[in-house]
């Protein structure tokens, strides 16, 4: 649900907000009598001019349009003044935009509004865009069923493989009187496969009213990887498109990924800014749409919060007194590893000199305070998503969307840092598939590549999204497991050893199985990362050696066995 006027905790942020209005306005006041036409100070001016922009990216957050309207106009006044004193009638402007900020901070602040204000500006009407997994969809249909559209007998081999994967496959070679036949709402996904791009026996015109109906993720397959093509499709509303002759690989983890199938982990954005109310409030608003929104107040302890929790995004407040955003975001960027983490401002600045820094020093957007719920989460939702796909270039192997070598590395090291610190287990499996040079010599390594997929898939959907899952290298695959003590690594790795056995491969309509081998080490029996690796390594070469097809754990004195280097596929 999103923060809702009479939300509890949206409701303890607001009124802690109200009961700081009378402090700003004692010291408005106060800054307002030490100024004069005759004694314009600068340092006074400034603070007066502080106070104004925070009010103006503030209020309206927390419901009061009027007072943010009104800390503008007297920001906007002061402006040009802030280094010359202002001429009489500039002084009266002054004067009057003042009095009208006193007067709306009055009304703010007393009982009866605070009954009465209406919630802050989009608040009740919280979009799921950004909500993840199942939640963006809506409820899993029990039958995950999928609906193939196509005249030519593409797809000879195609149900097998969707059926493998928990899916149930209609194919038809037209949508027309598809809706009496099938309840539309059990459909997962619809998949076009067209000798053209659009050829007229697929209807469109019905396709179009099924889509309207629900917003089903669909895939379109064409020979025709031209530009023209492609654009008619995206104006069609495809959610991918994928070139003839197909990769069922391919299709099939496209198919996951729109579907939800494989669960994503919440965006993750870390809020800075000094004022503890309004930072909440943002967080607030992210966390209804599905996101995990961090606050940090103090600039000087961001660099340990990224460094402890990754964020997907930095939303990062201008003006801050002991270290303002400009300064802030210089700081990150020095830091090599924080180069690629999108900063986004957040501020009631409107100075486009300052933006224009702003952006120099490496910021990725700015957006303006006050700001609506909607428009929040909709800018932080697609610059994080564009992120992590950028990232996941980065990061992940080609072949099984999986972590790659190097990142597998260093997600072991950072949980295997924070069991230390939470005094909590951690294991360790490496899996290697057996005799996988023989599929490779046997069935090509196209069929070899579509097993490497299917096990990653089958790890993605057996594991938690806190787990890390990374291709380690050739056909060794390695699992971060926080939290897990080494007989329930075991037992895990077990249930996933006999399900991968279970699953049929197919090459030339011939089918065959695959097994895989795992070796187990864990934390606190093994305390460093290279002592986890190798000690797992040393118990995967004994499984191989026992006869393969069996999950070991590591015995107290295993060790690296150079002779694992030698395993026969």
């Amino acid at each position: 649900m999103p923060p809702q006027a009479g939300d509890p905790a949206f409701v303890a942020l607001r009124q802690g907000y109200i009961g700081r209005l009378p402090e700003r306005l004692t010291l408005l006041t106060r800054l307002w009598n030490e100024l004069g036409p005759g004694c314009w100070e600068g340092e006074r001016v400034a603070q007066l001019h502080a106070q104004a922009h925070r009010l103006a990216g503030s209020g309206a957050t927390f419901g009061f349009g009027e007072l943010s309207t009104a800390a503008r106009a007297l920001e906007r006044r002061l402006q040009p003044f802030l280094d010359a004193a202002p001429s009489a009638a500039a002084y009266t402007q002054i004067a009057e935009a003042y009095a009208e900020l006193c007067a709306c901070l009055m009304r703010a602040a007393e009982p009866e509004i605070l009954c009465s204000a209406s919630p802050p500006v989009g608040a009740e009407t919280l979009g799921t865009a950004w909500q993840h997994g199942a939640q963006k969809r809506g409820a899993r249909a029990p039958e995950r069923l999928i609906v193939l559209v196509e005249a030519a007998g593409q797809a000879a081999d195609l149900g097998g493989q969707l059926e493998a994967r928990g899916y149930r496959l209609v194919v038809t070679s037209s949508l027309q009187g598809l809706r009496s036949k099938l309840d539309i709402q059990a459909i997962e996904a619809l998949i076009v496969m067209a000798a053209e791009p659009w050829h007229e026996q697929f209807d469109s015109a019905a396709l179009a009213r099924l889509r309207e109906q629900r917003a089903l993720p669909m895939i379109w397959v064409s020979p025709d990887g031209s530009f023209a093509a492609r654009l008619a499709a995206v104006r069609a509303g495809c959610d991918a498109y994928l070139v003839a002759p197909l990769d069922h690989g391919q299709l099939l983890a496209t198919l996951e990924q729109l579907t939800g199938a494989i669960p994503t982990e919440p965006f993750r954005v870390l809020i800075v800014d000094d004022e503890a109310e309004l930072a909440q409030g943002y967080a607030l608003m992210l966390q209804a749409a599905g996101m995990i929104a961090d606050v940090v107040t103090e600039p000087t302890q961001v660099l340990a919060a990224i460094a402890a929790v990754p964020p997907d995004l930095l939303l990062l407040d201008m003006h801050m007194p002991s270290c303002t955003g400009l300064e802030l975001a210089a700081v990150i960027r020095q830091h090599s590893a924080f180069v690629g983490l999108p900063i986004m401002f957040l501020s009631a600045e409107t100075d486009p000199l300052r933006r224009h820094q702003a952006l120099h020093l490496g910021a990725d957007d700015f957006l303006a305070k006050p700001i609506t719920a909607e428009r929040l989460i909709e800018a932080v939702g697609a610059r994080a998503a564009r992120a992590r796909q950028m990232r996941a270039v980065m990061v992940r192997d080609s072949l099984t969307g999986l972590l790659n070598h190097a990142t597998t590395k260093s997600h072991l090291e950072r949980e295997l840092a924070r069991a230390r610190r939470e005094s909590r287990p951690l294991t360790v499996a490496l899996i290697d598939l057996d005799h996988f040079k023989l599929v490779n010599d046997t069935y090509g390594h196209a069929t070899g590549d579509q097993v490497l997929r299917r096990l990653a898939w089958l790890l993605q959907q057996r594991l938690r999204a806190s787990d890390s899952v990374g291709r380690y290298g050739g056909e060794e695959f390695a699992v971060v497991l926080p939290g897990t003590s080494a007989a329930a690594a075991q037992r895990l790795l077990d249930d996933i050893r006999v399900a991968f056995a279970a699953i049929p491969h197919a090459a030339e309509r011939q089918a065959f199985h695959v097994t895989l081998s795992c070796g187990l080490a864990s934390y606190p029996e093994y305390a460093e990362p290279g002592a986890l690796l190798e000690a797992a390594d040393a118990t995967l070469y004994r499984a191989k050696q026992a006869g393969r097809n069996q999950v070991l754990v590591a015995q107290s004195d295993e060790a690296c066995n150079p002779a694992a280097a030698l395993v026969a596929c």
